[in-house]
């Protein structure tokens, strides 16, 4: 069985990716703690009642749908870009309405082991997004499908396993 192919021009595209992702959440968080308070909370309080009723397995179903859009080339790119700024905006919505200053509202999201482990995924399926669209205009039809066939897929696995464990740590964190 052959290894997922990592070239350094992926890996590029998996710094970018990452990057890109944690500059967008931020503007989010910095948009979400200047809101006005009366929809700091209003965002605050439907994001409570959507916690209610959490399982581990809806948490992971939802991080999985995000993931598998954001693999989709070109949209994927613009659906990821969307759910990371709301991301930002509904953390800093929280930072608000906990009244914690705005450095600690980032430093509880960026610290949070949670990030790392579903920033990682993200990463990789925004990142092979965009490499798909690289390889398609790059190298042709051909080439594409060769990634599609070789490397992407066991992305895809790569990228559900890193979120069945975000999903249980989430949950556990969430419900403690």
């Amino acid at each position: 069985m052959q290894n997922i192919t990592f070239t350094r021009k992926y890996l590029a595209f998996f710094v970018f990716s990452f990057m890109f992702l944690a500059v967008i959440t931020a503007i989010g968080i910095i948009y979400g703690y200047s809101v006005e308070y009366s929809v700091a909370n209003q965002t605050t309080q439907e994001l409570l009642k959507t916690t209610e009723h959490l399982s581990i397995l809806s948490i992971f179903f939802n991080n999985c749908y995000i993931a598998l859009v954001a693999f989709i080339p070109i949209y994927g790119v613009i659906s990821m870009t969307i759910v990371s700024f709301n991301t930002g905006y509904a953390c800093g919505c929280i930072g608000q309405i906990a009244k914690i200053s705005l450095s600690q509202a980032f430093s509880f999201y960026y610290l949070n082991i949670i990030f790392l482990i579903e920033y990682v995924a993200y990463s990789l399926a925004f990142s092979e997004s965009l490499y798909l669209v690289y390889v398609a205009l790059k190298h042709g039809s051909r080439e594409f499908i060769e990634r599609l066939r070789y490397d992407t897929w066991r992305i895809i696995l790569l990228v559900v396993f890193l979120l069945f464990i975000g999903a249980v740590i989430e949950w556990f964190i969430i419900t403690s």
